[in-house]
């Protein structure tokens, strides 16, 4: 399979600062226990990523050219999998003075990949495993956190809104979807180049790829999905990566049964980006996911509004390969600052006996190079829809 078709591109640019949207602190401190840091003799340097831990040995995966320090062999037949050309030492977070060798390096030549085995060491601390990303098809975009132990010390990107784009379609199958990764735009500047083989991760979409180049105005990334192939195929233990099935109940939008194929959960991660945005008041986050959003509402509705609380639930939707349509039952409340005690209400009514719901908040989607757009929001008028 041609190495392109496995890497999604990235976009950032710099847009007004916004709260908070991906995970909380506690949680990327945690999962940063997972990040180690990967150094070859002669100043070469990247990150790494904790994929399974067992009695004596951890596997850890990186980008094949942290531990190449020629690159990809000029000339060599392409082989699936070989020895690298050079064993690291690998540094964990809560060990960093102990550097400890890698026992074994295998690389690809098929992409910027390898698999580290290193012995563990003694008396190390508990290392917090990632989440398995919610899908492998193109998606919308999304908040995201990069990790990695960039110099000499392990951090954490501020919160980026990306737009991830394929680098090139599947050639041996083109109707097959890539593996896509997520996002939309960003508000944060640089990567360093010590984040090759760092994680990155977004709260509802879990660990979606590794780093494998940046730039700083533009990253690339190898997804999820092209590495859980290759660890499969080469029958790596994958300990540390959690495959629990989360749930869209803690992101205040709630379908109805469980979670469905690539396509429609990614136009569903449409509705949730939208739902996010409205009640933290992100601008940036919105006009993202609804280009078509009229300034006027959006001042209308933000303007003096000190919170807004929106609930959707009994989510029903229908997805096809370049459009869907998703209606909710609906509540939402916004306080403003020039109103009276209560805030103003709205909300559609609750589903009947037959799980019809009166008046519906509706969003139409359609599916772009970049993922799933919301293209119009059908709302109760007010008349319908708003208790007083």
């Amino acid at each position: 399979m041609n190495r392109t078709t496995l890497i999604a591109s990235l976009t950032i640019s710099v847009a007004h600062a916004m709260p908070a949207m991906c995970q909380n602190a506690a949680d990327l401190e945690a999962r940063l226990s997972s990040v180690v840091k990967i150094t070859l003799p002669g100043a070469r340097q990247g990150s790494g990523i904790v994929i399974d831990v067992s009695n004596d040995v951890i596997r850890v995966i990186t980008a094949s050219h942290v531990v190449e320090p020629s690159g990809q062999r000029a000339g060599a037949r392409p082989l699936d999998r070989r020895p690298c050309d050079a064993l690291p030492t690998v540094r964990f977070r809560s060990q960093p003075d102990h550097p400890v060798t890698a026992s074994s390096a295998t690389c690809t030549d098929n992409l910027d990949f390898a698999v580290l085995e290193v012995p563990r060491p003694t008396g190390l601390q508990a290392l917090t495993p990632f989440d398995a990303p919610t899908s492998n098809d193109s998606s919308v975009r999304s908040s995201v956190v990069f990790l990695g132990a960039p110099a000499d010390i392990w951090e954490r990107s501020s919160d980026i809104v990306v737009a991830w784009n394929l680098a090139e379609q599947n050639q041996q199958s083109p109707s097959e979807p890539p593996p896509v990764c997520i996002g939309t735009q960003s508000q944060s500047g640089r990567i360093e180049g010590g984040y090759s083989g760092g994680a990155v991760v977004g709260a509802e979409l879990g660990l979606v790829g590794m780093v494998v180049q940046s730039t700083g105005a533009q990253s690339f990334l190898l997804c999820w999905s092209a590495i859980e192939d290759v660890l499969q195929r080469w029958q790596i233990p994958q300990s540390q990566i959690s495959h629990t099935q989360r749930t869209s109940d803690t992101s205040g939008v709630r379908f109805v049964g469980p979670q469905v194929g690539s396509l429609r959960e990614a136009a569903r991660n449409a509705v949730r980006t939208y739902r996010k945005a409205l009640v933290e008041r992100d601008r940036t986050a919105l006009n993202a996911v609804y280009k078509n959003v009229s300034r006027s509402s959006v001042d209308a509705l933000f303007g003096d509004a000190t919170t807004i609380t929106l609930d959707l639930y009994q989510c029903k939707d229908e997805a096809g390969a370049e459009s869907s349509q998703v209606s909710c039952a609906y509540k939402m409340d916004v306080s403003r600052r020039t109103g009276g005690a209560k805030p103003d209400h709205y909300e559609s009514g609750d589903p009947d006996a037959t799980g019809t719901v009166p008046h519906p908040m509706i969003f139409n989607l359609r599916r772009d190079s970049f993922g799933w757009q919301i293209t119009r929001v059908h709302e109760p008028a007010p008349t319908t829809g708003k208790k007083q």
